[in-house]
């Protein structure tokens, strides 16, 4: 299975369109915002403790390079400009 063949794009009810594809190592820097602006309770709640941001080992398996064994679902609104 490959990247693009995952890919798929999703409309919202109020005409939002979603690009659903899986995540790789590209999206690394977007993964570590996104979990540095959970909140702290959230991060707990996700990784089971108190983290501040990920560790790089952290970062590579949930940024996987190849679908082949296992893949993690990104999204990206897509803009209308």
């Amino acid at each position: 299975m490959t990247q693009k063949s995952c890919m798929e794009t999703w409309t919202l009810a109020d005409g939002t369109k979603l690009n659903i594809r899986p995540i790789s190592p590209a999206d690394a820097e977007l993964e570590q915002a996104f979990v540095r602006g959970l909140s702290r309770q959230s991060r707990y709640y996700r990784f089971h403790n108190a983290i501040k941001e990920l560790s790089p080992k952290q970062l590579a398996a949930l940024t996987p390079p190849s679908t082949r064994f296992y893949m993690t679902q990104g999204q990206n609104i897509m803009s209308n400009l």
